[in-house]
C-alpha cells in the first residue's frame, strides 16, 4: 500500500528527454540567487530569532519545494521540507525530543485552531504539518512533528466542528498519528538486512511493511490500545464532520466551500482505511469497504467536475499538498470490483493536477499493471468484469512498491506482495514494463 521513491521516484518530466528553454534557465538562475538569500536569512535567524524573518524563510522553503517538485526532484524537495521544519521548531522555541536510544528527533508543537480565521503562524504550522506526514507516505520514517491536541480534553473530539479550519487541524493531528503508528511498527520489526550486492531495497520495503502488521496481533496491549484509540478518533472525526455539514449557519452551497469539504472527507478516507485495516489478516476483508470506495470515487468525480466547470479541464496544474490522488491510489490497489477499480484508475489518469509528489497520470500507468496482474491471476478470460468475490486471496497484493529504473529510462518496476495467513510466509511478485 505504498509508493516507494527513495528520493528518486519517477516523474513524467524525468521519464522523457526534457530540455529546459531560456525561461527555465532564467528561473533556475533566480532560484540559485534565492537560495543564497535564504542562507543569509538563516544566519540572521540564528542570532536574532525574528518571528517575521522566520515566516519569510518558511514561505521561501515552500516556494523552493514547489519548484523542486515540479522538476521531479523529490529528494531536494524533502531537504527544503526538513529545513522548514527546523526553522518552524526554532521559531517556536521547541526543544527536540530524542527517541530513547535513537538519533531521530521529534518536535512537539501546538496545532490549535479555533472558529475564526487562522493566523499566519497557525497556517504555516498547518501546511508544514501536512507536508511532514505526507512525505512519510514515500518512505519508512516517522513525521518529525508531533501535533499536540487542539482540545482541552486531550484526544477528545467535539460533537461538531466549528469551522473547516478546525476540522482540518484535527485531521492533521490524526493523520500524523497514523504515520507515527506505522513508523513505530516498522522500527520494531527492522530485520537483519542482507549485506553485499544482492540487497534489494524495493523488495525489503514491501516485506517490511507486510511484516509490520503482524505486530498488531502479537505486540501486546500498548500497540492495541494505541490503535483502538486512533480508530475511535478517526470515527469520531467523521461524525463531527458530518454534523458540521448539516449545521444551518454554514453556506455549503458555495463551490469553494463544497470543494474544501469534499477534499477533507476524501483525505480522511485514506487515514480511516489505513487505521481500520491494521487488524485484518486477509486482503478479502477489504471488500467490506466497497460502498465507501464508491462514495469516495463519486466525491473525487465531483471535485474534478468542479474544476472543469471553472475552465481548468485542459490545464496541467500543481498543488503543494495531496488532495484526491492518495485515496484514488488506495482504491485502485484495494478495491477488487473491476468497475469501481477502473473508475478510480480513470480518474487518476484524467487528473491534470500534480499534487505534491503525486502525479496522477504516471501513477495510473503503474496501477494499471497492479490491476492487470491481480485480475490475470484471478480470471484471465474475464479481466475487467470481476466482482470483488471473484478475486481469490492468493491473487491479491497487500502492499506494492512502484519505482522507476535509473539504468533504464522510461521503464518502471512493480513489486507486490502478500502474507499467507496461517504460515506467515511472504510471497512477492514482480513486473518490469515500459511506461508509455
Amino acid at each position: 500500500m505504498h509508493r516507494s521513491s527513495g528520493g528518486a521516484s519517477p516523474s513524467l518530466r524525468t521519464l522523457h528527454q526534457w530540455q529546459p528553454n531560456h525561461h527555465h534557465t532564467f528561473a533556475l538562475t533566480q532560484y540559485v540567487k534565492a537560495l543564497r538569500r535564504l542562507r543569509d536569512k538563516l544566519d540572521r535567524l540564528n542570532s536574532e530569532h525574528d518571528k517575521a524573518l522566520s515566516n519569510v524563510a518558511l514561505v521561501a522553503c515552500l516556494l523552493f519545494m514547489c519548484l523542486e517538485m515540479l522538476q521531479g526532484n523529490h529528494g531536494a524537495s524533502l531537504q527544503h521540507l526538513r529545513t522548514g521544519l527546523r526553522i518552524l521548531a526554532e521559531s517556536h522555541k521547541i526543544v527536540p525530543s530524542a527517541l530513547c536510544g535513537e538519533e531521530e528527533k521529534r518536535y512537539y508543537i501546538n496545532s490549535q485552531v479555533g472558529k475564526g480565521s487562522p493566523t499566519i503562524d497557525q497556517s504555516l504550522i498547518s501546511v508544514f504539518a501536512r507536508l511532514d506526514y505526507e512525505a512519510t507516505m514515500f518512505d519508512k520514517r516517522a513525521p518529525l512533528l508531533v501535533l499536540q491536541s487542539p482540545y482541552q480534553g486531550g484526544d477528545e473530539i467535539p460533537g461538531v466542528f466549528e469551522s473547516i479550519e478546525q476540522a482540518r487541524s484535527q485531521l492533521n493531528k490524526l493523520s500524523s498519528e497514523v504515520f507515527h503508528f506505522r513508523a513505530d511498527l516498522l522500527r520494531q520489526i527492522q530485520p537483519v538486512l542482507k549485506e553485499g550486492k544482492e540487497r534489494d531495497w524495493v523488495k525489503e520495503f514491501v516485506t517490511q511493511h507486510i511484516t509490520s502488521r503482524r505486530l498488531v496481533h502479537s505486540g501486546g496491549e500498548p500497540i492495541l490500545d494505541k490503535l483502538h484509540r486512533l480508530q475511535d478518533n478517526l470515527t469520531r472525526w467523521l461524525s463531527a464532520f458530518r454534523s458540521f455539514l448539516v449545521a444551518p449557519q454554514w453556506p455549503t452551497s458555495e463551490t469553494t466551500t463544497t470543494l474544501a469539504l469534499n477534499l477533507l472527507e476524501i483525505q480522511h478516507f485514506y487515514m480511516f482505511f489505513t487505521a481500520q485495516t491494521y487488524f485484518d489478516t486477509t486482503e478479502s476483508e477489504c471488500d467490506r469497504f466497497t460502498p465507501m470506495f464508491k462514495h469516495v470515487i463519486e466525491m473525487a468525480e465531483s471535485v474534478l467536475q468542479m474544476d472543469r466547470n471553472n475552465g481548468e479541464q485542459d490545464k496541467v496544474t500543481f498543488t503543494l499538498e495531496p488532495g484526491i490522488l492518495p485515496s484514488l491510489f488506495l482504491i485502485t490497489l484495494k478495491c477488487r470490483d473491476s468497475g469501481l477499480r477502473r473508475r478510480a484508475l480513470g480518474l487518476l489518469d484524467e487528473s491534470y493536477c500534480q499534487e505534491g509528489m503525486w502525479e496522477g497520470a504516471l501513477l495510473a500507468k503503474f496501477m494499471k499493471q497492479v490491476i492487470d496482474m491481480e485480475e490475470h491471476l484471478s480470471a484471465p478470460t474475464d479481466m475487467g468484469k470481476l466482482q470483488a468475490e471473484d478475486v481469490p486471496e492468493e491473487a491479491r497484493f497487500s502492499d506494492v512498491a512502484l519505482v522507476g529504473i535509473d539504468t533504464m529510462p522510461g521503464w518502471g518496476r512493480l513489486v507486490g506482495g502478500r502474507s499467507i495467513h496461517g504460515t506467515g510466509e511472504i510471497v512477492l511478485r514482480e513486473r518490469i514494463f515500459v511506461i508509455h
